[in-house]
């Protein structure tokens, strides 16, 4: 099958999809002529229409609509922002309708951020579907995505303003939509088309939004994706959806801006991976370019299976990596839905390699939370730091967890080299962008993408979740295919009396301060599970007898406070009455004791 795809003046796209008739094969003795090919026209562009408060025609819809009248399409397909500025219906009958309109009952739309400026982008739909209808030509009001056939072509129309349509994460309806969508229809040849390019060299960049999406379409075996936004065009060759170059299976995209060196050196700057895989014929600038191109669909490429849930399934190991207190735990938490590693405002605070599941319906990816990278003044940190770098020799890729807030320092730089040395892909991840002023972001994203060859950046906060679910999709995206490497209920590997010693360690940390947070350890004496309660007995380590009176407090007031708030927080993890004693005993360098290191779980493997 093939596709005819070329750029309309002003921005807009014309493709014709489909393929030539198979051949009638002629008689022995009277032979029958080959009919000709059959096209179906596909006119498709954005930003269409401006108002008169923006120029009237400076939008050029006039002429972009004259264009479309030479091409004969079978189907519109409006890429969003249709109606400058803020898509009210009046606007759509005063101007879009005398231009675009004229094509109104062979238009299929998406909607754009322009069409959400007016709330539940009302005059959107207004038009399209009808005043006040449920559902029409634009799809449910609610929804703004759907599907039809057109010949040989799937035609999938998706809302890329994933707020208004509760997200467009694994598991949202319309992710969970598009993969059935894609198993219940099967056509040669598929086409999707949204108003957010997933990818593009132009000022508003890439969309990560949109990669579970892009994700499904890619297993689904998708040809070709449109998209507007960027005003002008330009076109990738076939790619996978972390944009790496795939000639058999890879999507076609069309969308984001024309070529401009400008913008190319921003793109790789943010890591858009374009200038090897754009399409050579594509260099032309948009509103220059009139000839279509010849794009071809695969109905050989990898459908989805039977049930289409998952279309595919991915699974490894990623350790996370940093300097100390850069909200490596809180992260962690936050990925797998359930605390598995204690959080403090005190650096240093993960002593042990935690290993943490995060289960997800594509893929399950085994995470290492390590101690922070940093400069080794006792025996227990230089284990604490050898824990952390040997946890790159065991995973298929490592997350760089870096405080956005704080600038770029030694610590820093030991962190890229030991992510250099052991040579495994490194997704970037700039924490705590919820304290941090957004004109600040991208200067920072370019500082960090010419230190290493990330495969990911993610501004993300781990405290508020922001973007969190983003980096989960994007760390299984770089896993290989393969099973699930624990079941899926498991959480960790780690016994219920090390998560009890974290637990009073945590209560240490939050009600001390100066050296005593860094010079105490805990060790489970005895551990006796019975009814009514649970029997529990630990010693808080510490170097000096001043620490110990500092521990205990006047009257023991601090152990007590201390007791008080680790048992609720056991009572709850184990789901059981519980006694708790404590004990504080002083044990001179104990952080230097191999023996009291091993019991702790800080032996020479990290393990």
């Amino acid at each position: 099958m093939r596709a005819w795809v070329g750029l309309a003046a002003a921005g807009g796209l014309i493709a014709a999809c489909g393929g030539p008739t198979a051949p009638i094969t002629p008689p022995p003795t009277l032979p029958t002529p080959t009919p000709e090919p059959s096209y179906p026209v596909v006119a498709a562009a954005g930003d269409i229409a401006c108002g008169v408060p923006l120029g009237g025609n400076s939008c050029r819809q006039a002429d972009t609509a004259l264009r479309v009248i030479d091409s004969a399409p079978d189907v519109v397909l409006p890429l969003g922002d249709l109606q400058y500025e803020s898509g009210v219906y009046a606007d759509f009958i005063n101007v879009y309708d005398a231009t675009w309109g004229r094509f109104r009952e062979k238009t299929r739309p998406v909607p754009g951020n322009h069409e959400y400026l007016t709330p539940n982008a009302q005059g959107y739909f207004d038009y399209f579907d009808g005043l006040s209808a449920a559902s029409g030509a634009a799809g449910d009001r609610d929804k703004g995505y759907y599907s039809f056939d057109l010949g040989d072509w799937h035609i999938i129309a998706l809302n890329s303003n994933c707020g208004q349509v509760r997200g467009c994460e694994r598991g949202s309806p319309q992710e969970l939509w598009l993969r059935a969508d894609l198993v219940t229809h099967h056509r040669p040849c598929t086409l999707a088309y949204w108003h957010h390019a997933r990818f593009s060299s132009g000022p508003n960049g890439n969309h990560l939004q949109v990669e579970p999406l892009w994700m499904d379409l890619y297993d689904g075996g998708v040809d070709v994706v449109l998209n507007g936004h960027d005003h002008d065009y330009e076109r990738f060759a076939p790619q996978t959806p972390q944009g790496l170059a795939d000639e058999a299976r890879g999507m076609r995209e069309f969308g984001g801006p024309e070529p401009d060196p400008l913008r190319e050196r921003a793109a790789q700057q943010r890591g858009a991976q374009r200038r090897d895989l754009r399409d050579p014929e594509a260099q032309a600038p948009a509103r220059h370019l009139r000839m279509g191109v010849r794009a071809h669909c695969r109905p050989d490429v990898r459908r989805p299976g039977p049930r289409g849930l998952p279309l595919s399934f991915r699974s490894g190991f990623a350790t996370v990596v940093g300097r100390p207190n850069v909200g490596k735990s809180t992260l962690v938490n936050r990925l797998v839905g359930e605390k598995v590693a204690i959080v403090s405002d005190k650096p240093q605070t993960t002593r042990n390699r935690i290993l943490a599941v995060l289960n997800r319906p594509d893929g399950q990816v085994v995470l290492f939370d390590t101690p922070g990278i940093h400069k080794p003044m006792h025996r227990m940190n230089e284990r604490m730091v050898q824990t952390a770098v040997e946890s790159l020799a065991q995973v298929d890729l490592a997350v760089w967890l870096v405080d956005a807030t704080e600038e770029y320092g030694p610590g820093d730089r030991y962190v890229k080299d030991v992510l250099r040395r052991a040579g495994k892909p490194v997704v970037l991840g700039l924490n705590k962008i919820d304290r941090l002023v957004k004109t600040r972001l991208l200067p920072l994203i370019d500082q960090y993408r010419r230190l290493l060859d990330f495969v990911e950046v993610v501004p993300l906060s781990a405290l508020t979740g922001e973007n969190v679910e983003l980096l989960s999709g994007r760390l299984v995206a770089h896993l290989p295919e393969g099973e699930r490497l624990y079941p899926e209920d498991f959480i960790t590997d780690l016994p219920e009396r090390f998560f009890v010693a974290e637990m009073i360690r945590e209560q240490v940390l939050r009600h001390t301060r100066e050296e005593i947070p860094y010079s105490t350890g805990v060790m489970i004496d005895s551990f006796q599970e019975g009814e009514p309660l649970v029997r529990i007995e630990a010693s808080i380590l510490v170097e000096r007898q001043s620490q110990k009176g500092i521990l205990i407090g006047r009257g023991g007031a601090m152990l007590k406070a201390i007791g008080s708030a680790a048992r609720r927080e056991i009572e709850s993890f184990l789901g059981s009455k519980v006694f708790l004693g404590l004990f504080v005993k002083v044990r001179e360098r104990w952080r230097e004791d191999p023996a009291v290191l091993e019991e702790m779980g800080l032996g020479r493997s990290g393990r």
